[in-house]
């Protein structure tokens, strides 16, 4: 990853320090081409804007995971991407309660006015390790739901 983009990534703060309250994990996949990459950013506090994604456009990132269900997260934010895939949280971990399919595909088509279908993996914000695995499942199920809502629409059917 070009050095400017990690960077902007870890934001202004030095790493490690009081003021450096995001983490960002950098992964590569060792069965794949060397330019395969992906980044999660993880946020302590859920700002509504990312404001240094399009900056990622530079990158050998080739997916960029975002949680946006739980910050509400100002979707033209995707505008700037590129050509990048974006893994687009429709689940939100802050709220117990399991979303509906509808909620859900709400979600996906508001990401589908910034990114084309192609480039738009729809998934949970983050982990579910820490919640009961039946709230886990039925916010999955409606993941599924939503996704075939959409599909069915995209789809003329």
């Amino acid at each position: 990853m070009p050095p400017g983009a990690a960077g902007a990534a870890r934001g202004s703060a030095a790493p490690g320090t009081a003021g450096d309250r995001r983490r960002t994990r950098r992964h590569r996949r060792t069965d794949g081409p060397p330019s395969l990459l992906w980044l999660a950013y993880v946020a302590r506090d859920k700002p509504n804007v990312y404001a240094f994604l399009p900056e990622l456009t530079v990158s050998k990132v080739a997916q960029i995971s975002i949680e946006a269900a739980q910050p509400n997260l100002d979707l033209a934010t995707l505008d700037g991407l590129g050509d990048k895939t974006v893994i687009f949280g429709v689940i939100s971990m802050g709220d117990p309660a399991p979303e509906t399919p509808e909620v859900v595909a709400a979600r996906i088509r508001a990401a589908l006015e910034h990114l084309p279908p192609e480039r738009l993996i729809p998934a949970p914000d983050c982990g579910m390790k820490y919640i009961p695995r039946e709230v886990a499942f039925a916010k999955l199920k409606a993941l599924a739901g939503g996704a075939a809502i959409v599909r069915r629409e995209l789809s003329g059917g």
